[in-house]
């Protein structure tokens, strides 16, 4: 699947480890490139392994999608095909999906 991070910041420290490691520290850096290892590696969302915690969020963030880190930290990403694929009953047909634009790591419960 294509991984797009737009935020030359973010892409900075997703790729450069030392960036990275000052940003995130060890243990949270090494989640975060083996879930965009994982990412990178599924050919569609649809599959995106179950044990990466991925899992679509609501209210504000309608749309996005995160997957699990450490602790509380999320790695929150959105379907970036255009147009979005969808299914004839309406929502988005995750199995056609090839494309994912990385928004943010955060901790967005506190």
């Amino acid at each position: 699947m294509d991984v797009v991070i737009r935020s030359s910041a973010l892409r900075s420290a997703c790729n450069d480890s030392r960036k990275g490691l000052r940003k995130f520290g060890e243990k949270r850096f090494m989640i975060l490139r083996r879930r965009l290892d994982d990412l990178a590696a599924s050919n569609t969302m649809a599959e995106i392994p179950f044990t990466a915690g991925c899992h679509p969020l609501r209210g504000s963030r309608a749309g996005q999608y995160a997957i699990n880190l450490d602790g509380a930290w999320r790695l929150v990403f959105r379907p970036a095909n255009d147009p979005l694929p969808k299914h004839e009953a309406g929502g988005i047909d995750l199995k056609r999906v090839t494309m994912i634009e990385v928004l943010e790591v955060t901790d967005y419960h506190g």
